[in-house]
């Protein structure tokens, strides 16, 4: 499943080149016209598909050193777009599992007195 992933990342990249060469010709036309810019975030082209990621969490779950549970600390990353995301990943992963989930939010000034 690692070289699946490298593949899609590679795909990925030579796609967000093809559009950075795209948003270029445009940027450019609309200098010599008022045509609207589209708008894209070139992050999303480092995010993994949906299936990909629930195949490896459920591998990875299935890994003897998580016979009795998991914790899964700090849920974001450069291959999902949010937490929100993760936590959905999860819960397709291991249907059949309990899933707690528990967020902290430290007040950051009350840390400063």
């Amino acid at each position: 499943m690692g070289e699946e992933a490298t593949r899609v990342l590679e795909e990925q990249e030579v796609k967000l080149q093809e559009a950075l060469a795209e948003a270029e010709k445009k940027k450019k036309a609309k200098k010599k016209g008022k045509e609207a810019e589209e708008e894209f975030d070139p992050a999303e082209f480092k995010y993994l598909p949906k299936e990909l990621l629930q195949r490896m969490l459920k591998k990875r779950l299935q890994e003897d050193d998580c016979n009795a549970g998991a914790i899964f600390d700090n849920l974001t990353s450069q291959y999902w777009s949010d937490e929100k995301v993760a936590i959905e990943l999860i819960c397709d992963a291991v249907p059949e599992q309990k899933v707690e989930v528990v967020i902290f939010n430290f007040n950051k000034e009350s840390l400063k007195d």
